[in-house]
């Protein structure tokens, strides 16, 4: 289901997703997938460590490749690292 929400409820919601990661309660049972289509990006958070985001602006999620570098998981590195060189 898609709809429109205030960015106050994101915090919420994300909670409830990924408690159900760490096994703990209240939870919320299902998916969550953040789409900014002013910016053009898609997030997924999928548990505790992490999140896939994607999106047409390739420009933008290069900004946030390097702002966010720390936080970067090791997965796929080398192919983020030959997308964004």
């Amino acid at each position: 289901m898609a709809f429109e929400m205030d960015v106050e409820a994101v915090p919420r919601l994300l909670w409830g997703v990924l408690a159900r990661e760490v096994g703990v309660r209240p939870r919320l049972d299902g998916a969550l997938y953040l789409a900014d289509l002013d910016h053009g990006i898609l997030v997924h958070p999928y548990d505790d460590r992490g999140m896939d985001v994607i999106g047409p602006n390739t420009e933008r999620i290069a900004m946030l490749y390097r702002e966010f570098q720390a936080w970067r998981l090791a997965y796929d590195h080398e192919r983020m690292e030959g997308f964004f060189s």
